[in-house]
């Protein structure tokens, strides 16, 4: 998710893509101070810290810099976006999704800084 305290990109493409998940459930969109720019000027965003995680009813939250390891069994959807590549992480995901919840879609489309980006969505 995160690299030397860096996020691992910044495709505008990706930024829509989550604002649009977000009017689709609830239309608050939840991130963290440093993720906050990436939605500038954007309806529906609004600033949480880690002990403020909303629940499944009041719409989506971005986690790219925080440690979510502590609710996990709470998330009962997740949109997972990977890069055509490998990038090197010190911030990851603290579980593996394909062992705790089900795949039930995926979707390819072309980002502005990578020719393919694709998004999977797993469930509870």
């Amino acid at each position: 998710m995160m690299f030397n305290h860096r996020r691992q990109s910044r495709d505008s493409a990706v930024t829509e893509r989550v604002l649009a998940l977000a009017r689709e459930y609830g239309g608050t969109l939840y991130v963290s101070e440093y993720s906050s720019p990436l939605f500038d000027g954007a309806d529906g965003v609004r600033i949480v810290h880690v002990d403020g995680m909303p629940t499944a009813d009041d719409g989506i939250f971005f986690a790219e810099d925080i440690d979510i390891s502590g609710y996990t069994d709470d998330i009962e959807t997740l949109y997972l976006f990977r890069w055509g590549r490998r990038y090197p992480a010190d911030v990851t995901l603290p579980f593996d999704p394909q062992k705790l919840m089900t795949l039930s879609s995926t979707c390819e489309f072309s980002g502005t800084s990578h020719e393919k980006i694709t998004l999977e969505v797993y469930v509870r």
